[in-house]
Formats: structure tokens, C-alpha cells, sequence
């Protein structure tokens, strides 16, 4: 299930002191659905800050051979989709120049792809965060960390916490549309009329962001549901992505003797 961490666990580990101190390189390239060979050995050249430049496979190819031959290295490879094992042999034989020592930790919404990806290794499945750890979590956005001063707002956060099913991301997302929300009325009726529409497990992480999407103001929905024109994973230029909000029309100063750029400025 999505959400429930596994990019945050590779992270933590990608940062860890150990861990930097037992590799020469660590290499971090996000994947996602298209498992393209050159794609995935240019974003590891810009991963150890090399250009990659406009240049064929085995270009390519040859110039992180080069920079990774003989160095013991960490490869995170994050969000992998690719279950065509050739393409994964294809991608292993050229990160075999690596010193002995060198590891490969793959994130994976699919078990498939772990057992190609893995082999006959074990491979570690998330669970969803027990009741106890929910809570914590939960306490800690909304209330830092202290229990709420009213029984009743403690019964119904009990009641939200559950409809979370353990998925931090869910945890997060709903605890921060209700960071602001003080009364018990306020509390009863999140539950009872937002939470209502969250009833299936499978689509927990959906049904809440868009829960928070609804309740973003009416010209911020326009400015995110702008975002999905990118491909998946590009690196937006925030500059640029204002200039074309502004080009659409989104961004309208509140204060009628300012102009949009002076608002961008600010």
C-alpha cells in the first residue's frame, strides 16, 4: 500500500552515519513506471553530480562504469515497477564493476517486482503503524505530543486514528486538516461528514488526499490540480510554475493597488 513509508525507510537508511561511512558512494535515483536503461543511468550520472550530456547508451554506459568501478557503493533504486526480469539483468550487469561489498536496496509497491529484484534474498514487507504508534503520531501534529483536555475530543480522535489503518501518510494528512480545529463540534463533525467517505482500506491513502485537496481554498485547488501537467517525478521550477499560474490567471492580489509580479516579489 502506498503511504506507508517505504521511501522515508530508504531514506533513513541513505542517511544514516554508518551507513555513510561504510560506503565511498551512495547513488539514489527514483524510477517509478517507465524502467528505461538509459533514463535510469542518466539520473545515477546527475545522482553522483555528473552531467550526463546527449549521448548514447553505451556512452553512457561507459561513463558510470567508470565512476563507480572499484567503489564500494549503496544504490538506492526507489519506487520500481519493472517486472520484466531481462531488463533488471540488463541493469545488474552494468553495476557489477562495483568493489565486493556494494549494495542494491529496492523500494516496490509490488511483491512481484521484489522477488525479481531480490532473488532468492529476503525481502521486507511494511506493515501499517499499530494502534499505540498511530496515536503517538497523530498527538504529536495536532496536539504536541500532550492529550487533548476533553474526553470527548479523545473519543472521537480514537474513532479517526482507526479509520487511518495504520498508514502514517493518512495519519499525517488528516491530523493536519485538524490542527486548527478546536471545538468538540468541529471534531464530530470531520468524523461524521469527511471521514464518512473513507470506508475501504485499499483506497484509505485516495480518499484522503483528496479529503484534503476539498478542503484546500478554491483558488489553491486550481493552482495543485494545475501540478499533474508535469510528468511524474520532474523537477519543478517553482519560478516557473508561479509565472504560469500567473498566466492562467490563478494568483489575483488581495490588495488592488498591487500589481501580480509585485505579489510574486513577495
Amino acid at each position: 500500500m502506498g503511504g506507508l513509508g517505504k521511501t522515508t525507510f530508504a531514506q533513513n537508511v541513505y542517511n544514516d552515519e554508518k551507513v555513510q561511512n561504510h560506503f565511498e558512494l551512495k547513488l539514489w535515483v527514483c524510477v517509478s513506471d517507465v524502467f528505461d536503461l538509459k533514463v535510469i543511468v542518466e539520473k545515477t550520472l546527475k545522482s553522483i553530480g555528473k552531467e550526463p550530456g546527449h549521448f548514447e547508451l553505451d556512452q553512457l554506459q561507459t561513463s558510470l562504469r567508470n565512476e563507480i568501478s572499484g567503489k564500494k557503493y549503496l544504490f538506492v533504486l526507489d519506487d520500481v515497477w519493472n517486472e520484466d526480469l531481462q531488463k533488471w539483468m540488463d541493469l545488474m550487469a552494468l553495476l557489477m564493476c562495483g568493489a565486493r561489498g556494494s549494495r542494491i536496496l529496492v523500494t516496490t509497491s509490488s511483491e512481484k517486482v521484489a522477488k525479481i529484484t531480490g532473488g532468492k534474498l529476503q525481502h521486507y514487507s511494511l506493515k501499517g503503524l499499530d494502534l499505540d504508534k498511530c496515536w503517538s503520531l497523530f498527538k504529536k501534529i495536532v496536539f504536541e505530543g500532550k492529550e487533548p483536555e476533553s474526553p470527548k475530543v479523545k473519543e472521537i480522535e480514537e474513532q479517526i486514528v482507526k479509520k487511518c489503518v495504520g498508514v502514517p501518510l493518512a495519519i499525517k494528512t488528516i491530523a493536519s486538516l485538524l490542527y486548527y480545529r478546536d471545538s468538540e463540534r468541529e471534531w464530530l463533525t470531520f468524523l461524521e461528514n469527511d471521514l464518512s467517505k473513507i470506508t475501504q482500506n485499499e483506497n484509505v491513502i485516495l480518499n484522503t488526499l483528496k479529503l484534503s485537496y476539498n478542503h484546500l481554498l478554491s483558488h489553491l485547488k486550481h493552482c495543485f490540480a494545475y501540478c499533474p501537467l508535469f510528468p511524474k517525478d520532474y523537477v519543478i521550477d517553482v519560478k516557473k510554475l508561479i509565472h504560469l499560474w500567473v498566466a492562467q490567471g490563478f494568483i489575483e492580489p488581495s490588495n488592488s493597488s498591487l500589481c501580480v509580479e509585485d505579489i510574486e516579489l513577495r
